[in-house]
């Protein structure tokens, strides 16, 4: 009888041991995926910056450009009653400008969608890792859960037990 005590409180100590164990890797496994939130929270906010600064500087661009023109435009009215051959200058440089105009607002189009896009894969990135968040959160649950009725059960079975060889011991 007393054998069996014995073994019971040693499979009872070999099961609150692998309890343990498998409550410390789940512990390092939500630590893990707090690390990775970390980090991708310190990603989005390098990317909104970024997004930020090409924001600015297509603003930038845009208004220098845009100055430019009006730079070249009064320039123009200046020079009308000048030769021909300056008519046909300006209008060279007019063109070269424009063109310029025209490059500058397709890279500016082109930083607009690309920032979209990006704008765009921040949300997925915050959803995926709400998600990941809160899948942890319910596993973490879950686990404790599971490690409270289990823990439960053996102690009720080893009251059962310890009580069913309490009565032999007294029968």
């Amino acid at each position: 009888l007393q054998s069996k005590i014995d073994d019971m409180r040693e499979q009872s100590d070999e099961n609150r041991l692998h309890s343990e164990q498998l409550l410390q890797s789940k512990e390092k496994e939500i630590s893990s995926y707090i690390v990775e939130r970390d980090q991708l929270h310190s990603q989005i906010d390098v990317l909104r910056k970024e997004l930020e600064q090409d924001r600015l500087n297509s603003e930038q661009l845009l208004l220098l450009r845009e100055k430019e023109i009006a730079d070249f435009n009064t320039e123009k009215n200046q020079l009308q009653s000048k030769s021909d051959d300056e008519v046909r200058k300006q209008s060279e440089g007019r063109f070269r400008l424009e063109q310029l105009l025209k490059s500058s607002k397709k890279k500016i189009a082109y930083n607009l969608v690309e920032r979209d896009q990006l704008r765009s894969q921040i949300d997925v990135l915050k959803k995926e890792l709400e998600q990941s968040i809160l899948n942890a959160e319910n596993f973490q649950r879950l686990r404790e859960k599971k490690f409270a009725r289990s823990r439960e059960k053996e102690i009720a079975d080893f009251s059962a037990e310890r009580n069913q060889l309490q009565s032999k011991i007294d029968d």
